[in-house]
């Protein structure tokens, strides 16, 4: 959260200034996180987009800025040596923005 959301505030911040407005609704970003066994980021995926490009960087930042995740729990640890997190990013834009996150578990192999 102390990564995202100031930064998801920024993207808002500049995209309003630019004229673009965001629905009244739940704007999305998927992403999909490879961890070594130490909690190094191999590669960060989207799997799902917001529909804002801005949003869906601030996401990818979050999980780059919170970087390394040490000491991740061997139970996470898949066969091949990585851990796989699926996490979701929120913005609930009813009565103005509300910032939301969950972590949706593992990705099993």
């Amino acid at each position: 959260r102390q990564y995202w959301k100031p930064n998801v505030e920024r993207q808002l911040t500049r995209m309003w200034s630019k004229g673009k407005s965001v629905s009244e609704d739940e704007l999305t970003t998927k992403v999909l996180v490879l961890l070594d066994n130490q909690g190094s980021i191999q590669k960060i995926s989207r799997v799902a987009s917001s529909g804002f490009s801005e949003l869906d960087e601030a996401a990818l930042q979050a999980f780059e800025r919170a970087a390394p995740f040490p000491n991740p729990p061997r139970g996470m640890v898949d066969d091949d040596g990585f851990v796989r997190i699926r996490w979701d990013f929120s913005l609930t834009t009813e009565n103005g923005p509300r910032i939301q996150w969950r972590n949706v578990g593992s990705v099993p192999q």
